[in-house]
């Protein structure tokens, strides 16, 4: 009897795994003892990773589409305020200790803000993103600030570029990408 038992222990448990997965599947007990395979357990042809990776394409290509064509708008938009918005439009000029509040939001952004040392640029007219990707665009003043301070290894990293925007006399956003065509800005 016992025996017997060991003899048909492997095809008693693969009927029980059969069962136990009939009813996770939602199948019928008298359902065929065999369990379909399941998708992963064998590696993936070239074709297929091919096939699943051509899947993601179009959604990828949608959200480039929409985030250029807010960049097109917004420099449409740009473009109109600073050639047709009057001074008015842009608020009061940043107040007269700028240098000291634009100062103390630099060195909270830096490592080691006791080594900043920071050169004041000009301040103009221009107009910013109202928010990330957005199409619109909010006339600010800019004031444009070089910034060299130490990093984590305590060397100095050269000047880098930094703009202050500035509206009703505070602070809006800032960036320090000097590099790109359209900045990233942050906004407080």
């Amino acid at each position: 009897m016992i025996a017997d038992r060991a003899e048909n222990a492997p095809e008693n448990w693969r009927i029980a795994r059969a069962a136990r997965g009939c009813v996770q599947l939602g199948l019928a007990e008298n359902t065929p003892p065999s369990v379909p395979r399941k998708p992963m357990d064998r590696p993936l042809t070239r074709a297929e990773k091919n096939r699943r990776a051509m899947n993601g394409l179009p959604m990828v290509v949608c959200i480039a589409l929409a985030l250029s064509s807010c960049g097109i708008a917004y420099q449409q938009e740009r473009t109109a305020i600073l050639t047709n918005a009057s001074t008015q439009n842009f608020g009061p000029p940043p107040p007269a200790n700028y240098r000291e509040v634009g100062a103390d939001l630099i060195k909270r952004q830096l490592k080691d803000p006791l080594s900043a040392q920071i050169e004041w640029g000009t301040t103009e007219k221009d107009a910013i993103q109202m928010g990330f990707g957005s199409p619109h665009a909010v006339p600010v003043w800019i004031t444009r600030v070089a910034v060299n301070a130490k990093n984590s290894f305590g060397g100095y990293t050269g000047a880098t570029e930094w703009q202050l925007a500035w509206k009703n006399g505070q602070i809006v956003a800032f960036t320090t990408d000097d590099a790109q065509p359209l900045p990233i800005w942050q906004y407080l």
